[in-house]
């Protein structure tokens, strides 16, 4: 009886784990961005940022970035067609709704102090303005 009642206590409690973003997905996600023109890919240098840091890199490439309520701003610079920008609203993690099911308010609590309740698109395609007005 006693086994029986350890094994189910410990069921739920690892149920209730298992539904914590911060636990599962932690504070930093994948992070992709394409830069096209016309369909076509074009390699650039960018600059994403956020209120927790700026990463640096060249398209097509995936970083790892740091999650925040904060917008995502990508700034990209190509010879051909110059620099642009964009910015991305962080959304609410899909792991913070098991979270509300299993773990209740204190779950969401640590995500939300964690910064584990947000996430961005995990692939942004950036194409440039001059792109979109000149399209076939």
């Amino acid at each position: 009886m006693k086994s029986t009642f350890l094994r189910l206590a410990a069921a739920v409690y690892l149920f209730q784990l298992a539904g914590c973003a911060s636990v599962v997905s932690g504070d930093r996600q994948e992070l992709t961005v394409n830069v096209t023109c016309k369909g076509q890919d074009f390699p650039s240098y960018c600059r994403a940022s956020n209120a927790k840091g700026i990463w640096d890199f060249y398209t097509p490439e995936t970083k790892i970035i740091k999650r925040d309520a904060s917008p995502l701003w990508i700034t990209c610079h190509n010879a051909s067609i110059g620099a642009y920008a964009s910015n991305h609203q962080a959304q609410i993690n899909p792991m913070t709704f098991g979270n509300i099911i299993a773990g209740g308010m204190v779950g969401v609590a640590v995500d939300h102090a964690k910064d584990a309740l947000w996430q961005y698109q995990k692939t942004i395609s950036v194409e440039h303005e001059l792109c979109k007005i000149f399209s076939d």
